[in-house]
């Protein structure tokens, strides 16, 4: 299931009343896209909502609980059993990290990114976050003929999302939303593409995309695929 270790409809300790914290609603409520809330930012002039200090608690006990899975899910194949002599580290390098290793799937030279959670280090802030994708990127085929490439996503940045945008935004403190009580906004994050730093004809247009704009998955020898922490797969 793709939103392991939570599940669809999650609640969290803070959801219910008088806490009213809105991350489980915002991120996990069926037929609705994740919206991905990475950070509030509180702003002069505007009331402070108790259930906005409460979803400042379930981001961060939301992203640290993905990150001991992930290292759970990556410690047996990237560092304790290394394929072929090559140095492998553990999980969380800068980039992407994708949750689990079965994320990234590959068929010859066709390598495909599914939904589910990824680690991204933002490339304008060098801050990492969690990110649930949920459909994923589709495939990207990479010519044999590639030589030392870097194959990752391409990251666009949101910085201002506010009740203009998302009404839920609004003070809840009620049980209902007071129309007349802007609260923080919200940062976020999403992937765009893939995103590769060379050009060729079948990828891109041949447009090479710059390094500081993407956040890196993988490095492509020929028909050698390794994950940023030069495991293999």
């Amino acid at each position: 299931m793709a939103l392991n270790p939570f599940q669809s409809n999650q609640t969290f300790p803070l959801s219910n009343t008088p806490f009213l914290s809105r991350i489980a609603a915002q991120q996990f409520t069926a037929n609705v896209a994740a919206k991905n809330y990475l950070a509030l930012g509180f702003k002069p002039g505007y009331a402070l909502q108790a259930s906005e200090l409460n979803e400042i608690q379930e981001i961060m006990y939301m992203q640290s609980t993905l990150t001991s899975n992930m290292i759970s899910n990556w410690v047996n194949s990237t560092i304790m059993n290394p394929t072929d002599g090559v140095q492998v580290n553990g999980p969380g390098w800068d980039g992407v990290t994708p949750l689990s290793t079965d994320q990234i799937t590959r068929n010859g030279q066709t390598i495909s990114a599914l939904e589910g959670w990824y680690y991204i280090q933002v490339p304008s802030t060098n801050l990492k976050h969690w990110f649930y994708a949920p459909i994923g990127l589709g495939a990207i085929t990479i010519p044999n003929t590639a030589s030392d490439k870097v194959i990752g996503f391409k990251i666009k940045e949101y910085n201002n999302i506010t009740v203009d945008s998302d009404s839920a935004l609004y003070d809840n403190s009620s049980g209902d939303y007071d129309f007349n009580a802007e609260g923080a906004s919200r940062y976020t994050i999403s992937i765009e593409r893939w995103a590769v730093n060379y050009g060729d004809s079948s990828i891109n247009n041949s447009v090479a995309d710059n390094i500081s704009n993407f956040a890196p998955l993988c490095k492509v020898n020929g028909t050698t695929f390794r994950f940023y922490n030069n495991l293999l797969f």
